[in-house]
């Protein structure tokens, strides 16, 4: 493979993961944002989501129940099945700890982060699993001397689609407003009688749903296995900073920026292609340590 067909390669496999990666760090920095809690367990539900599509892949589209392109339709339906479980984990465990530090936060939620890993496994086994099938099924399409699978153009657009959607929400809805208000006024809002809590647990069941679809996407394109979520989880916290805490574009242009930094970094200097990503980091906080969008305040 030459180097511009290798460089090709890389740019598109990096674009496909900076897809997964804004998805993902959209839901971190929603709750990060509005509820300010550092949710340790957005890894967890990003392995559910991955755990949950293969199982609905494998059992009703690939054995014939649906069509094959089902797959389609089912990879969604398993995100949002992941964020049925924010209804119970936020009044019962995140809700008692708002009002206390980031410390006993990150213990609640890594600690429910290693629950989910434990329960992927006694549900799903150790083993390594991977399905191919629903990544080719779509065929494969020539790309800048390429194959190109059209699933990937599939979770491109998909991604675009729900970062809109989400954009949308936050922006042109009464709900969405009122989420900025009463994370910028929190007393203020509740003052004029909104139902704050049942506010707080909408914002995080969003969080966990893209978390979840962050997983479900990604299903076809990787090997699946406990504590799958660990990566995007890292790389997340990454993509906060760099962007600012709080931005939609910043989310998404941290994502990118960091996917396609990986993937090159992958492809040419494998050995460092992780401290690239942290030397980023660290010029651009240097330069501007609110991030690239970040303000003082929430920018939602």
């Amino acid at each position: 493979m030459g180097i511009p067909t290798l460089f090709f390669s890389l740019l598109l496999n990096g674009l496909v993961f900076s897809a997964m990666l804004v998805l993902f760090s959209l839901g971190l920095n929603l709750i990060f944002s509005y509820l300010n809690v550092l949710n340790m367990a957005h890894g967890g539900f990003y392995t559910l989501g991955i755990y949950l599509s293969m199982t609905l892949a494998t059992t009703i589209a690939l054995k014939g129940l649906l069509p094959t392109y089902s797959i389609l339709l089912l990879v969604f339906v398993a995100g949002g099945i992941v964020g049925l479980i924010g209804f119970v984990v936020e009044p019962l465990l995140l809700r008692r700890v708002y009002a206390r530090g980031h410390a006993d936060q990150l213990l609640l939620t890594y600690g429910l982060l290693l629950i989910l890993d434990d329960l992927v496994k006694l549900g799903w086994g150790l083993e390594l699993h991977s399905v191919p099938e629903a990544y080719y099924f779509l065929g494969n399409v020539p790309l800048f001397g390429v194959s190109f699978p059209n699933y990937n153009f599939f979770l491109l657009f998909g991604c675009f689609i729900l970062a809109w959607i989400l954009w949308f929400i936050l922006y042109k809805t009464i709900f969405g407003k009122t989420c900025r208000a009463i994370a910028e006024h929190r007393d203020m809002v509740r003052a004029l009688g909104v139902n704050s809590e049942k506010l707080f647990t909408l914002i995080f069941v969003i969080g966990v749903v893209y978390a979840g679809w962050g997983g479900s996407l990604m299903m076809p394109l990787t090997g699946i296995f406990p504590g799958i979520g660990l990566e995007p989880l890292i790389l997340s916290f990454i993509i906060v900073a760099i962007g600012g805490l709080g931005s939609l574009k910043g989310a998404v242009m941290g994502s990118f920026i960091v996917g396609l930094i990986r993937s090159i970094g992958i492809g040419y200097f494998p050995e460092i292609e992780l401290m690239i990503v942290y030397l980023i980091m660290a010029i651009i906080l240097l330069i501007r340590p609110q991030g690239l969008f970040g303000r003082r305040e929430i920018v939602w």
